[in-house]
């Protein structure tokens, strides 16, 4: 689990022997992903649009996540958090707790291990931008920040959500990224605004 993004998992466990099945980084093909979005990067347009109604279940790919500044193109992104998603896979919580899936008013949170996918999570820089791209909707998300929350003096509530944009994603990891598998309360978090894609209502006239 991601510490503090998983509230409700154990923290820290060991991970399985690797496995090309769900190793997703070998799925990559940077050439195709960058010759698709190639005109999206400078897109500036957000709509408003009625909700879809997700259901999905623990284990679903919701979506893909292309990072450059990570160098991952279009990788998977995959629904709720168990010891399963979390080998070697990038998650989100959707509506579990406090959360909210990509497009909705509130803050939608994306994590990986600190000793896999997201060990350079904190190479990420001001203005950098991400795009997520789901069955209903593509989104570009732009870096606003980063920060990171010490279990022994700060809020999490505070942090994870009032601190973090509406429609935004935060990229959250363990830290220290040093850590590695050794459990850890602390996480690292990357604050984003959208600036492409949809934002969902109950009614667009609103």
């Amino acid at each position: 689990m991601y510490c503090a993004l998983m509230v409700l998992a154990v923290i820290g466990f060991k991970p399985f022997a690797l496995d090309a099945a769900t190793y997703t980084q070998w799925i990559q093909d940077p050439d195709k992903t960058i010759a698709k979005y190639k005109d999206k990067w400078s897109d500036r347009t957000i709509v408003e649009k009625v909700q879809p109604e997700f259901s999905y279940q623990s284990g679903d790919e919701v979506g893909t996540i292309t990072i450059p500044r990570m160098n991952y193109y279009e990788m998977p992104i995959y629904y709720g958090s168990d010891l399963v998603n979390n080998n070697w896979q990038i998650t989100t919580m959707g509506n579990l707790g406090n959360w909210e899936f990509f497009g909705q008013n509130g803050r939608a949170a994306v994590g990986a291990h600190n000793y896999q996918l997201f060990s350079n999570l904190p190479d990420m820089e001001e203005g950098d931008l991400f795009i997520i791209e789901t069955e209903y909707d593509t989104f570009i998300y732009e870096v606003t920040g980063h920060r990171v929350y010490d279990h022994l003096k700060d809020d999490w509530y505070q942090i994870a959500y009032q601190d973090a944009l509406p429609y935004s994603v935060s990229l959250m990891t363990c830290w220290p990224i040093e850590q590695g598998a050794e459990a850890t309360e602390d996480t690292y978090i990357v604050y984003s605004k959208m600036v492409s894609g949809a934002k969902y209502t109950a009614d667009p006239a609103k």
